[in-house]
């Protein structure tokens, strides 16, 4: 029997692609820490995407991409996010976030007590509370954030919490353009053929 490369190439996909279905699936069966699941180098959108993970060990640190940036992205984004910055604060990005809003800095790495963003999402000012609209932070999530910012506010500078909008046209819609009239209307055989002439 006659074997070819590309039939053996497939057989290998396949079981690669099974093998690595079956450890991401271990993984979480064993509810492993984050630092863990950090190491194993899997996309953050993956993750995010896998819904209510593990909670942290007492052992490993709080992982940004794991458990903060979807606590941002559901809570936070609709006023803090890429396309608006109320009271000049954006949670969109790393440097935007560590630079504050209009009131000064968000986070204040290793002391979540001077933290603002803390003090908000806590409750202690009973006139600015934060999400100003929707349900409040639940008292994990809200521990996760201070644990967090005491354990230093490590946000990776490569993960990006949403995808900014570009102007470049690379990133915008094709829109077909129409041809453009030409002296010589017995010449084009097609629309192609308005541009060229």
């Amino acid at each position: 029997m006659l074997c070819t490369v590309p039939a053996l190439a497939a057989d290998r996909a396949e079981e690669l692609a099974s093998g690595l279905t079956d450890s991401i699936e271990q993984l979480l069966r064993q509810r492993v820490p984050a630092a863990a699941l950090q190491e194993a180098d899997l996309d953050p959108a993956f993750i995010s995407a896998l819904g209510d993970l593990p909670a942290v060990d007492a052992a490993s640190t709080v992982a940004f991409h794991l458990h903060i940036r979807p606590i941002f992205e559901a809570n936070c984004f609709k006023c803090h996010g890429a396309d608006k910055a109320k009271g000049g604060l954006r949670l969109h990005a790393r440097e935007a976030a560590m630079a504050g809003g209009d009131s000064g800095a968000a986070f204040v790495p290793g002391d979540s007590g001077r933290s603002r963003r803390v003090k908000f999402v806590v409750g202690t000012d009973k006139d600015d509370v934060m999400p100003a609209t929707g349900p409040r932070l639940s008292g994990s999530e809200i521990a996760l954030i201070r644990r967090w910012i005491d354990e230093g506010a490590v946000w990776p500078e490569d993960v990006v919490t949403a995808s900014v909008r570009s102007t470049h046209w690379a990133y915008q819609k094709p829109v077909r353009p129409e041809p453009p009239k030409v002296g010589s209307t017995d010449w084009p055989r097609n629309q192609i053929d308005h541009f060229i002439l």
